[in-house]
């Protein structure tokens, strides 16, 4: 009886196998293993996987026609066209020759702006198109004949300089921009990176007219780092308290934790100075009170003192602008 048994799972065993191998080898119409893709498939699955339109593959396909408008001691900016769309293409150049330690300063600043746009996402922020970098400044050697500089190049949407000053605006288009401004000062406030401040700000030359929308265009020196403070002391701008660090800042003190910490943080200081800066560079210009009809013009004085005092919030400000702009368009609409 014991071997019969043994016998019968031996067959049964054998019996299952030859059905599993026949099974395997039945011809399918359906692939049992995904092909291998082909440079084509390889194509189509990043084009449409990649949020940029160029690359190292063709951003050597932009026409250029104007050459090193601008752009530094050591980046130049070429204007192009590619599918009828006018282009920026902004550069490390091999033609300017700053001292070997600005060269590597402004390829960390180049690169870090090209990491910044990356991870920044506002109307209101420059687009950017696609980037390459073929080397970085380390990779070559320089004893070889080279110039100090890594072949790093960015595309950007086109955008015409403006003086906001001198700008001929409508009312709602004014009304618009401020709107547009606040709220990126909100979004740098809100960042994925946390609360950003705009360190080097002038209006001339970091701010373009991009399709009739006012857009920042130079994110390298950007930061998310607010001041430092001591208790005993509190902070130095805009009436803002010194506050305790959070378990990550304390990481970059000598403090092991918050309980008997000296040393806090004036949370808060980016969000008043990008408003201040906002304020003089352009709310000033955009709100000022006389442009605007006669009913319009005591709410405005109010909001530009409030801007001038840092006394007011970026969430205030959005809806101020808002309530200012519901009421300009009814008064239109009854007139």
């Amino acid at each position: 009886m014991f071997r019969r048994i043994n016998k019968n799972i031996i067959i049964i065993i054998l019996f299952q196998f030859v059905l599993l191998v026949l099974y395997y080898n039945v011809p399918n119409n359906k692939e049992e293993y995904p092909r291998h893709k082909t440079y084509e498939d390889e194509n189509k699955s990043d084009k449409n996987a990649s949020k940029y339109i160029f690359n190292c593959t063709n951003i050597n396909s932009i026409r250029l026609f104007k050459y090193d408008i601008g752009g530094g001691m050591s980046k130049t900016i070429d204007i192009g066209t590619f599918e009828g769309e006018t282009v920026v293409v902004k550069r490390l150049s091999p033609r300017k020759n700053p001292k070997e330690r600005d060269a590597q300063f402004r390829e960390v600043l180049f690169m870090k702006d090209i990491l910044m746009r990356d991870q920044l996402d506002h109307p209101s922020i420059i687009k950017m198109l696609g980037f390459c970098v073929n080397h970085l400044k380390h990779d070559i050697d320089i004893y070889q004949g080279y110039l100090p500089f890594g072949d790093i190049s960015a595309v950007y949407e086109f955008g015409k300089e403006f003086r906001i000053a001198e700008a001929k605006f409508k009312i709602e288009d004014r009304l618009n921009h401020a709107l547009d401004i606040a709220d990126l000062i909100s979004y740098l406030h809100h960042s994925p990176l946390g609360s950003l401040k705009l360190v080097d700000f002038l209006p001339y030359d970091h701010f373009l007219m991009v399709k009739g929308k006012i857009k920042l265009i130079d994110l390298d020196y950007i930061n998310n780092v607010e001041p430092t403070c001591y208790f005993s002391s509190g902070c130095s701008y805009y009436n803002i308290t010194c506050q305790p660090l959070n378990s990550y800042e304390i990481q970059y003190t000598n403090c092991k934790s918050t309980n008997n910490c000296t040393i806090g943080v004036c949370r808060g200081t980016n969000l008043k100075h990008n408003m201040a800066r906002f304020t003089e560079s352009f709310f000033a210009h955009l709100l000022k009170p006389e442009l605007y009809p006669l009913d319009k013009q005591k709410i405005l004085i109010q909001l530009l003192q409030r801007l001038d005092k840092h006394d007011i919030y970026i969430d205030d400000l959005l809806d101020e602008l808002r309530g200012i702009k519901q009421a300009f368009l009814t008064f239109k609409e009854n007139l």
